[in-house]
């Protein structure tokens, strides 16, 4: 699949576009930077299989910095596994998508069936991304 950045800076206008064509009923956006755990992909396979499953769900991130875990952030929620159809994921930075129905969290204290965000190596890293996303907030 293919997304034409255009004037886009950001990764939000691509995630609908990938939602859009997903041909799975079910949906779940992972950033490059992110792992899927063992024990949250068989927690995410045995949820489709429920008829009373809530349309969306917050999955916890455990986010990593310099190679360290960092527990100010957990649990960190995103909503980030949800049925496709009528879900919409507005263009804007760190938007949530909209989703039209139950939405549930998994428990901060399933540690293990959180995403693991590898974030940044470095301070440099870290700085980074934080100029060039308010660089193109402020050429908005």
């Amino acid at each position: 699949m293919f997304f034409l950045v255009g004037s886009y800076q950001i990764c939000e206008p691509a995630r609908q576009t990938a939602i859009d064509a997903a041909s799975c009923k079910w949906v779940l956006v992972v950033d490059a930077d992110e792992l899927v755990t063992p024990a949250l992909k068989q927690y995410l396979y045995s949820l489709i299989g429920k008829e009373n499953a809530p349309l969306g769900l917050y999955v916890p991130r455990k986010s990593r910095f310099m190679g360290r875990f960092m527990h100010c952030f957990y649990p960190d929620y995103q909503l980030r596994f949800f049925i496709r159809k009528d879900t919409v994921w507005p263009a804007v930075i760190h938007a949530d998508p909209i989703i039209k129905g139950r939405i549930e969290k998994i428990p901060a204290t399933h540690a293990d069936m959180a995403l693991v965000h590898l974030a940044d190596d470095s301070i440099a890293s870290r700085m980074g991304k934080s100029t060039s996303i308010q660089t193109n907030e402020i050429r908005k």
